[in-house]
């Protein structure tokens, strides 16, 4: 999406909570800087053109991948994000959090439409991706 003749990967970097897009070759195309601690999750909003990032300190942010900028900072959880999921067919982002909580977030308006308290919650840091990706099958 950044760039058509060659296929970008985008990846987190821990140490400096940076999100980095990358050629296949491995040269750098952008960085994006805003997060104040480490990135733990992406996620592509193909829809829009964004990169959703959740940080370990409860933040989503939403970048425009056309301009670079971050388009919008969600005060999403408390403590880290473990896993975002964007649903096309509803325009709908879902947030995954350390605070057990599940968050489905309204992406017209950036509103929260609607929250589950997970009762039994695995250690694994991917349980709600993986119980999300299940269903959707």
């Amino acid at each position: 999406f950044l760039n058509d003749t060659a296929t970008t990967e985008i990846y987190t970097e821990q140490i400096v909570g940076s999100v980095r897009c990358v050629q296949e070759t491995g040269s750098l195309i952008t960085q994006l800087l805003g997060h104040s601690e480490a990135v733990i999750s992406l996620c592509e909003v193909k829809k829009k053109n964004l990169i959703a990032s959740g940080s370990d300190k409860g933040v989503i942010k939403l970048w425009n991948m056309q301009t670079m900028i971050c388009q919008k900072t969600i005060e999403a959880h408390q403590g880290t994000i473990r896993c975002l999921i964007y649903t096309e067919e509803n325009d709908r982002l879902i947030s995954g959090g350390a605070d057990k909580i599940l968050k489905v977030w309204n992406l017209g308006d950036y509103t929260p439409v609607s929250y589950t308290h997970l009762r039994a919650h695995e250690t694994g840091r991917n349980l709600v991706c993986r119980l999300l990706l299940e269903k959707k099958k």
